[in-house]
């Protein structure tokens, strides 16, 4: 695989290293384990380290006979499900232009593909990148389409399920209730996604779940062991309806939760705007120079006889008044009474005459804007109904079972992103997170981009033949509505679907005598001669490192089809045939990563090296597949 692209090291001498005679001394052990904490969170039980936990997430064995009685989360399958975490990559993301939306200028992403095979795939450029993830995942009712995972062989068994290669008759659908393996199958499917999640999140950034009450419980424990407990930050109530229904047994659903998580103690919630209405709380009547204030209690709510340092007589300045706690205490001690009338902080009414007074609290010192609650209002957050209809607003008609609504994704989106954030959803679904980016962006100005991940699911009616299509298509009636007032790089999308990779990648999986001589003449093979050049060169251009909405152009260098990506980080040739002359033309471009076909060299082995020479005295290494 090619490294990632580096510049190359500025010119003249490098200082001697300095080579001390000392040891250097181990950190102290707390150290060592916050930072062991940071990198494995789910190695850790209750707080303490956990050996077998660490082994496993290492892919180490570890002692059956050590184990003992402890607080744990397992089900059947865990361990493979956790194993699929070491396996590379198998597939390639395919541009496809003539679905995307301005393809060449476009910010943002979306990807028809099996999203766990996908997130493979992006973590080599998008790791540690992302601001924020939100995924609307199959609420396991028994009715949800739930992909079944081949962790041997994952594109063929993904173009298997989706229809794109021969069946094998394997069931798409989640068993009855019933079928103890119900749940099992479930969280084997969530484990490693949200694995890879973490992986893909800034140090800064956050995870969004919605879930029902039927999940609630195991994605809570799988998610602390996955986050670490300590990174939970909040289980949200939506109301996604207000209305009850009759139609139902037992109690009308009305709420699903959202789970919160953070990659580290580097987020923090964003605090809300204050309304007007909020504003007007904040008075100033009295002319303070210290600017509005609005009133508060002075009052405690505990009695005097619980804290009698609270209990003294006061007396009002104008009117000598004296006043004694019965029974509430004061809100300060004495000597904090005394502080606050000497520093004018304390209000005794239009007249002077009250005989408790208010404190003043100033919109100067208070915090500048709103801390989030753990319960959304349909009226804060939108409901069910709103998220049909915004569906049919675009479409004329219903095409999508279980959306969710923008408002939703743009309240998150209020909380943990500013104005560059990059936004990821690998359960896309119908596209509303895409809806949400491009809204926020003209309500605040920001530039977000987003990347969504749907499998292509069978749609049974309607016009469009996948809920891929239906994603795609929603995204581009949102920009037509919007209009054409901004950048069109920023509304607009490439569309990517997930394929076979054209650099050969070996397949390690069980194979007779026959399959193995198959697959060591491909590798052979290398590169086939039909392959697409800018498949091809996404594939590259991933691998090393480069997000897939990177600047990518096409030009001629030397006779030969060249594309610099990146801002000039890559250069891919796809020609047939490469000399020292495009050695050197290609020196010119600058760029630190060059890639090649293996064949291009005609078997010339000293062709090879002198082409090799010539880059690398330029700062550029070559890569060849």
């Amino acid at each position: 695989m090619p490294s990632k692209p580096r510049r190359p090291p500025a010119p003249g001498p490098s200082p001697p290293a300095q080579i001390g005679l000392e040891l250097e001394r181990p950190a102290p052990l707390d150290a060592r384990l916050e930072a062991l904490r940071a990198l494995v969170p789910g190695a850790f039980v209750e707080g303490e380290l956990s050996a077998e936990r660490l082994l496993r997430a290492l892919g180490l064995p570890g002692d059956p006979s050590a184990r003992g009685e402890r607080y744990g989360f397992t089900w059947a399958g865990r361990a493979e499900a956790f194993a699929t975490l070491r396996q590379p990559p198998q597939g390639a993301l395919l541009p496809v232009p003539q679905q995307s939306l301005a393809f060449d200028t476009a910010r943002n992403v979306i990807v028809e593909g099996e999203n766990l095979e996908v997130l493979r795939l992006m973590r080599a450029a998008y790791a540690g990148q992302v601001s924020m993830i939100f995924i609307d995942p199959p609420y396991n009712t028994g009715h949800d389409f739930i992909y079944q995972d081949d962790f041997r062989d994952p594109v063929a068994a993904y173009l298997r399920q989706t229809g794109q290669a021969d069946a094998q008759g394997r069931p798409l659908r989640s068993d009855v209730e019933t079928d103890g393996r119900h749940h099992s199958r479930w969280l084997s499917m969530m484990a490693p996604r949200l694995s890879l999640a973490r992986e893909l999140l800034a140090p800064d950034g956050a995870l969004f779940v919605t879930i029902d009450d039927g999940e609630l419980a195991h994605l809570r424990l799988l998610l602390d062991e996955i986050f670490g407990r300590e990174h939970f930050v909040a289980q949200i109530a939506w109301q996604k309806r207000y209305t009850r229904s009759n139609n139902t047994d037992g109690f009308t659903s009305v709420i699903d939760h959202v789970l919160l998580y953070r990659r580290s103690e580097a987020f923090a919630p964003r605090l809300l705007p204050r309304t007007e209405r909020d504003a007007t709380e904040f008075r100033n009547p009295d002319e303070d120079p210290r600017g509005p204030w609005k009133p508060t209690s002075f009052l405690n709510q505990v009695t005097p006889e619980r804290r009698p340092n609270l209990a003294y007589p006061i007396e009002n300045p104008l009117t000598g008044e004296v006043t004694h706690a019965t029974r509430k205490a004061w809100r300060t001690n004495r000597e904090g009474f005394e502080r606050l009338q000497a520093e004018g902080r304390l209000w005794w009414g239009r007249d002077g005459r009250r005989p408790v007074p208010q404190v003043k609290t100033y919109l100067s010192e208070v915090r500048q804007g709103l801390t989030p609650t753990n319960f959304w209002s349909h009226g804060y957050a939108g409901h069910t109904d709103q998220a049909h209809g915004e569906l049919k607003a675009l479409f004329g008609k219903k095409v999508f079972d279980t959306p969710k609504p923008s408002l939703l994704i743009r309240r998150m989106l209020e909380h943990a992103t500013g104005p560059d954030a990059l936004v990821l959803d690998f359960f896309a679904g119908s596209g509303a997170t895409a809806e949400a980016v491009l809204e926020q962006n003209r309500a605040d100005g920001g530039r977000r981009r987003y990347v969504l991940v749907q499998l292509p699911e069978p749609v049974r009616q309607g016009r469009h033949d996948t809920i891929a299509d239906i994603t795609r298509e929603r995204v581009r009636r949102v920009v037509e509505r919007l209009g054409d007032d901004a950048d069109p790089g920023a509304r607009g999308f490439r569309a990517f679907r997930l394929g076979e990779a054209a650099i050969p990648r070996w397949r390690a999986r069980p194979m007779d005598a026959e399959t193995a001589a198959r697959e060591i003449e491909r590798q052979r093979e290398g590169v086939p001669a039909e392959v697409d050049a800018l498949a091809l060169c996404f594939e590259l251009a991933l691998a090393c490192g480069l997000p897939l909405d990177a600047p990518c152009v096409e030009r001629e260098v030397a006779g030969a089809q060249v594309f610099e990506v990146g801002d000039g980080a890559l250069v891919v040739c796809v020609a047939e045939r490469v000399d020292e002359a495009w050695a050197a033309a290609v020196a010119a471009l600058g760029a630190p990563v060059a890639a090649c076909l293996e064949r291009a060299f005609g078997g010339d082995d000293a062709l090879r090296l002198r082409v090799r020479a010539r880059l690398a005295e330029a700062g550029v290494t070559l890569r060849t597949v």
